[in-house]
């Protein structure tokens, strides 16, 4: 069986009903289960009331972790649980992932950025968890992931919650950051889980996003990038998911499509990319 969830609050309500809609009919999965707020246990909440009271990421994201290892309780041995971000839509089927992760016989399936962990993890959680060989290595992305049900994998979102859980850890809340010049700002949640795909030889695959075939999304002023060449087992073929978070989706799905009928015969200058996406319509 496969299962897709996803989570929103009011302001992603219609966003993850698209998610929903585009799971069940694109994604082919099973069953798709749209989790709000309103779910999380009161226990859980009183027990970590000093992160809920973050507005950011309803509480960074904290539910994240919380709702797939929940959800992960209730499959069967050898099921597939779907987590993609409600600003998210499916492409294509589920299948072709799955495929692609018994292929290489890994329990979990995820992708990473080309942004670095240097940038985009608190050097002192860096610290913390003694992440030191991975500051200069791209960061894992934790909007879309791949479950396959085994105790690795249980023991492994338990311990990505249980990370989650430790307020320091996951708002990255130090005093002080001037010992790392390269520094941005924390990932929250998504930091920790990439620091916990590296401690255990995890390895990702190409990003399966619009984001994946067109990586310029990713450039700002003081990033740094890194393209990852990945070994044929781990690379992808398909745009499995639209990443358009508050946008459009329709807007988008038509600007993607614009893109990459541009770059199919050249076009693939950064700067015209970015006026395409940012062409209103």
């Amino acid at each position: 069986m496969i299962v897709a969830i996803n989570y929103s609050n009011e302001t992603f309500k219609k966003a993850a009903k698209l998610n929903a809609f585009t799971a069940k009919h694109f994604g082919k999965v099973d069953k798709v289960i749209s989790y709000s707020p309103n779910d999380v246990d009161e226990y859980f909440k009183i027990k970590n009331s000093k992160i809920f009271e973050n507005k950011r990421g309803d509480g960074c994201w904290l539910w994240k972790p919380y709702f797939i290892s929940k959800t992960l309780s209730e499959l069967n041995e050898f099921d597939y649980l779907v987590y993609v971000d409600s600003g998210i839509c499916y492409l294509n089927k589920i299948d072709y992932l799955i495929d692609k992760m018994n292929g290489v016989k890994q329990d979990i399936f995820y992708t990473q950025t080309p942004l670095l962990e240097v940038q985009y993890t608190h050097p002192e959680v860096i610290k913390a968890l003694n992440a030191e060989p991975y500051k200069f290595t791209n960061q894992a992305q934790a909007g879309l992931m791949v479950i396959r049900k085994t105790d690795f994998s249980v023991k492994f979102i338990q311990d990505w919650l249980d990370l989650c859980q430790d307020s320091n850890l996951l708002t990255g809340n130090f005093d002080d950051c001037s010992s790392e010049p390269f520094y941005i700002s924390h990932r929250e949640d998504q930091s920790l889980f990439s620091v916990l795909t590296k401690k255990h030889d995890l390895k990702p695959f190409m990003d399966c996003t619009d984001y994946g075939r067109f990586p310029v999304n990713y450039l700002h002023n003081d990033i740094l990038f890194k393209i990852t060449h990945y070994e044929s087992n781990y690379k992808l073929d398909k745009t499995v998911f639209l990443l358009f978070r508050k946008a459009n989706p329709f807007i988008y799905f038509l600007k993607f499509i614009l893109k990459k009928i541009f770059a199919s015969i050249g076009f693939t200058r950064h700067k015209f990319l970015t006026d395409l996406a940012n062409l209103k319509i």
